[in-house]
């Protein structure tokens, strides 16, 4: 049941391009999008603040900075940049981009903590890059809508990403992931909101009649999964949770495919296949290597 939970989460973020597209003919800019969609899921992990109080409190003051960086520069980057991405180059490549987040993983990592880049390390970087390469169809004439203004965007979701992994790892081992996700939502909210106008914002969504369809956003790609995740972590490793979690890229492709006529070509194929064994190498050898140390 804890894979299915993961599982489940990774396909709410997978189909987080489909609402995108969904959203973005009705003249919402990419912030108004990523202010909706956050207060939404804001307002639903309240409700489990009102039952248990304590998630509220953090272990050490410090945690508020990194948690402003997390939101800030992390979720917020990443939420949308992705939505800038889907709108430009399609559903299934920015979904792929995201995954571009192992590769900045490892270099914050090794800036920031000082961790080495070991071979396999290295070679998870290359898989990401030629995963990429093989799923924009650079390589290919004719078959997909790539520009450099969507991979530019693409990259920076994959940054946010990794702001938001690697800044988020100390965090997490002080404080339970409700609190994270809770602050995370909060302080996103306030920043975004203070570049929007919400007045503005929510006006437009009693103007053009999207009340359910942007509450359906919030709850599918903001709350829901991350409900999923955590409830499937309880029980399931985390590297584990990673690799299932590449489930996520699989349903992008194939939303894009089938609902966008995205071409699904052996290149893509490739590409899938490449980001996911980087996943895997990431995650998978390095808990072989922890339970050979203990």
């Amino acid at each position: 049941m804890s894979y299915f939970l993961i599982i489940g989460a990774a396909f709410c973020w997978g189909i987080g391009g489909v609402f995108t597209k969904m959203i973005t003919p009705y003249g919402y800019t990419s912030m108004e999008m990523a202010f909706l969609k956050t207060l939404v899921g804001l307002i639903i992990l309240s409700f489990a603040v009102l039952k248990n109080r304590s998630i509220l409190k953090l272990s050490h003051k410090k945690d508020l900075i990194n948690l402003c960086i997390i939101s800030i520069f992390g979720y917020t980057l990443y939420a949308v940049a992705f939505i800038k991405t889907v709108n430009e180059i399609g559903v299934g490549i920015a979904g792929a981009m995201l995954y571009t987040k192992c590769m900045f993983v490892l270099i914050f990592s090794r800036i920031l903590f000082g961790d080495i880049i070991t071979f396999k390390k290295a070679l998870a970087i290359f898989l990401t890059l030629m995963g990429c390469i093989f799923i924009s169809g650079i390589l290919t004439q004719g078959e997909t809508h790539f520009t450099i203004k969507g991979f530019v965007w693409g990259i920076l979701s994959g940054i946010g990403f990794a702001i938001y992994d690697v800044t988020g790892k100390k965090t997490l081992e002080r404080n339970s992931s409700q609190t994270v996700n809770f602050y995370t939502f909060l302080i996103s909210t306030i920043f975004i909101g203070i570049i929007v106008n919400p007045v503005t914002a929510i006006t437009r969504v009693i103007e053009t009649n999207t009340f359910f369809l942007i509450v359906a956003y919030g709850i599918m790609i903001s709350a829901l999964p991350y409900i999923l995740y955590v409830l499937g972590l309880s029980k399931v490793d985390v590297s584990i949770a990673a690799v299932v979690s590449t489930f996520e890229l699989l349903t992008a492709i194939t939303a894009g495919a089938f609902l966008y006529n995205e071409p699904l070509t052996v290149f893509k194929v490739m590409g899938i296949i490449c980001i996911i064994s980087a996943v895997c190498i990431l995650n998978l050898s390095g808990k072989k290597q922890e339970r050979d140390q203990n």
